[in-house]
């Protein structure tokens, strides 16, 4: 099992650091060139920046790697409690 990092920015850079002292990483950013495929992921880390888009783009990166565990370290905006369903895929966030 492996972690992944979607995002291979100033933040992502620095989780691989720091995570790659203990876990097997590995960075998938295909606007920087960095693309994985067929990996077995234990933990998928968000580290992209938020678009109109992101929950869908999150939805999708979770269809195509199915990790066990999502961490989002992106800045997201908040809006309460928000729960969204996209082909079994669920993104919860709590705000208080």
């Amino acid at each position: 099992m492996m972690d992944l990092i979607l995002g291979y920015g100033e933040v992502g850079k620095a989780l691989g650091e720091i995570l790659g002292e203990r876990r097997e990483v590995r960075a998938h950013d295909p606007h920087l060139g960095f693309k994985v495929e067929d990996v077995d992921v234990d933990w998928l880390h968000v580290t992209f920046p938020y678009s109109d888009s992101f929950k869908d783009d999150v939805c999708s990166y979770w269809q195509n790697f199915r990790p066990k565990h999502i961490v989002i370290h992106s800045t997201v905006p908040v809006n309460g409690r928000d729960r969204r369903r996209r082909e079994g895929c669920r993104i919860r966030s709590f705000a208080r």
